[in-house]
């Protein structure tokens, strides 16, 4: 997809490396589950918190990948140019714009906003959901009428996660998000937040298309 190929031993490394990607978004969308879920009432500021912490795991996550992507292509020749073609790139340099300008502002100024602490939740379990899910198809047999049945079921499961977290849900989140920000009068962060949800949301279309 995206133009972008790989040779067997890169598909491996890079599954691997899915995997644990997988975990690390599930990780931070699991820190946002009090707070979804409205546990732990009394100690609001505590559920604020590790929504943050769910942010920045997100945005520490993206400044290592970039990092180590812009390494590979200045200093890793043929293979680390190989590895980051200029499709992928873009893709990702669309991911991270939003939790590189966004999480910081929105962890000092919108903490308690619960429509944040939602869209954090659905970016990442999402993303988590999605990535593990294709992963363990990727490891099904599809000659096989069971390996096919089970790549069928994982795609449907991910498609209908994705549609709804990052189609229909997401579009109702950034509005009220956008507005929040527009009402705090920042035309800094109001220019980051457009920028920002306008990425993702290219970034979006192209998966839920994909």
């Amino acid at each position: 997809a995206f133009h972008i190929d790989a040779d067997r031993k890169s598909s491996l490394e890079a599954g691997a490396t899915m995997v644990i990607i997988g975990l690390q978004h599930g990780i931070g969308g699991l820190l946002c589950v009090p707070a979804v879920l409205g546990l732990w009432p009394d100690d609001l500021s505590l559920v604020q918190s590790l929504v943050c912490h769910g942010a920045l795991v997100e945005a520490g996550w993206e400044l290592q990948d970039s990092a180590v992507r812009a390494y590979e292509i200045m200093y890793g020749g043929e293979s680390g140019r190989k590895k980051n073609p200029p499709s992928l790139c873009i893709i990702m340099a669309m991911h991270h714009v939003m939790g590189q300008c966004m999480v910081i502002p929105m962890n000092l100024y919108f903490r308690e906003n619960a429509h944040y602490h939602e869209f954090v939740f659905l970016l990442q379990a999402a993303a988590s959901i999605a990535i593990l899910l294709q992963q363990y198809g990727y490891s099904q047999d599809v000659r096989t009428e069971d390996g096919l049945r089970k790549v069928k079921a994982s795609v449907a499961i991910v498609f209908a996660v994705m549609f709804y977290s990052r189609g229909v849900r997401f579009v109702y989140l950034a509005y009220q998000l956008f507005g929040a920000i527009r009402e705090e009068g920042s035309t800094a962060l109001l220019v980051l937040g457009c920028l920002s949800l306008g990425t993702m949301s290219v970034f979006n279309v192209l998966f839920l298309t994909d």
